[in-house]
């Protein structure tokens, strides 16, 4: 039997973005519709948003230049340690390897 593909999702904090990241995220995930599949975002990588925090696709090949240097380096952090995705929240991980940026204002 085969087994569906895994995700691995790595938890960090959102102090591991600067507070115009974490609005820049907002933007990219406002007005998302994932039930009713409408309303899908412009943003050069897939972010959703989360009751405290946001999910964005860590599986990025090439930098858009977009993407912001702070999510940049959580995105390289994250793909150094096999993971696909990120779940951005205020409770989560805080890691040594990634800067406190102070997150959302």
């Amino acid at each position: 039997m085969t087994l569906p593909t895994r995700f691995t999702c790595m938890f960090l904090t959102t102090n591991h973005l600067s507070a115009a990241t974490c609005r820049l995220l907002d933007e990219w995930s406002a007005g998302i519709d994932l039930v009713h599949r409408r309303d899908f975002s412009t943003a050069p990588i897939m972010v959703a948003p989360s009751d405290t925090g946001w999910f964005v696709n860590a599986a990025v090949e090439e930098r858009d230049d977009r993407i912001p240097d702070d999510l940049w380096a959580c995105i390289e952090y994250a793909n150094t340690h096999e993971c696909d995705l990120i779940q951005f929240d205020a409770s989560g991980d805080d890691v040594d390897e990634l800067p406190d940026l102070g997150g959302p204002a």
